[in-house]
């Protein structure tokens, strides 16, 4: 299911999340096929859970604030967008949406996860005239988890690229699972899968209070999908920067390469018009 070794320290919020699942969390029973290994890393998984929620913390240090800015900045207007990243608004992410709210490229009623809420919010913010949630877009639906069905799962990792919050982890050709603390239900897994082992299901893990801007959203778990996205995207450009350094210096030693060739088979050529 997960991979210490490759995945702890490109995803650690999903490392402690399931350490939490596994040994701490009310929700432990669905998480299937606990093997012993897993009970034996018990005692060392905590040390690294804390190092890595320690790392964590501080790459959030320079993350957008959510503190709910009066000022029409583009932070402040993704503050009313529940992040789960779903691409319904017609924009890779929230934070896109957000900006094109704030230079006027689209309208305020392009979120059907934020539904009324983010529309009434925005429209107060902006001081713009309340309209109805754009039918384009898609209707307001209870929130809903992604869940795979383990014994379908052939490993492919595309679901796993294609979720934007990092809330799947597995190895290719390995089962994979659905960290539910972390799902936004933004259904970006389901059209990837290529053997169709991925449900949907009611959410019954994510609570709200009665001071929450969504019914379906806590501020908390907007603030941890923002989060994660924020990583994800970094750690996708760091990759994307090693490759294309792996890409320069394989490039490098080729030509590196290919001029010495060049120079072995002039001096052998001399060698030969000497020896006549």
């Amino acid at each position: 299911m997960f991979d210490l070794a490759n995945d702890a320290f490109e995803k650690p919020h999903a490392v402690v999340l399931y350490y939490g699942l596994l040994f701490h969390s009310p929700i432990a029973p669905q998480i299937s096929s606990v093997t012993p290994w897993h009970v034996g890393a018990h005692d060392s998984f905590s040390g690294i859970a804390f190092a890595l929620t320690s790392r964590h913390t501080r790459a959030m240090s320079d993350s957008p604030d959510f503190s709910g800015d009066p000022k029409r900045s583009i932070p402040a207007i993704d503050t009313w967008l529940p992040q789960t990243q779903c691409t319904r608004c017609g924009y890779p992410r929230c934070r896109d949406y957000a900006t094109a709210i704030h230079r006027g490229e689209a309208g305020i009623n392009r979120c059907p996860p934020g539904g009324n809420t983010t529309i009434n919010g925005l429209a107060k913010l902006l001081q713009q005239k309340v309209v109805p949630l754009d039918p384009e877009c898609g209707l307001h639906e209870p929130r809903v988890l992604a869940v795979i069905i383990e014994s379908q799962c052939i490993g492919c990792k595309l679901c796993i690229q294609a979720c934007p919050v990092d809330a799947i982890i597995g190895r290719a050709k390995r089962m994979h699972t659905v960290l539910p603390e972390l799902c936004t239900g933004c259904e970006l897994c389901l059209p990837v899968c290529p053997v169709d082992c991925i449900d949907l299901v009611n959410d019954s893990i994510h609570q709200t209070t009665s001071t929450a801007r969504w019914p379906e959203y806590a501020q908390n778990d907007v603030r941890q999908a923002h989060q994660n996205t924020v990583l994800r995207l970094r750690r996708l450009q760091t990759i994307a920067r090693q490759r294309a350094q792996k890409r320069k210096s394989k490039a490098v030693s080729q030509r590196a390469r290919i001029r010495a060739e060049i120079r072995a088979a002039v001096e052998r050529d001399k060698q030969r018009r000497k020896a006549k």
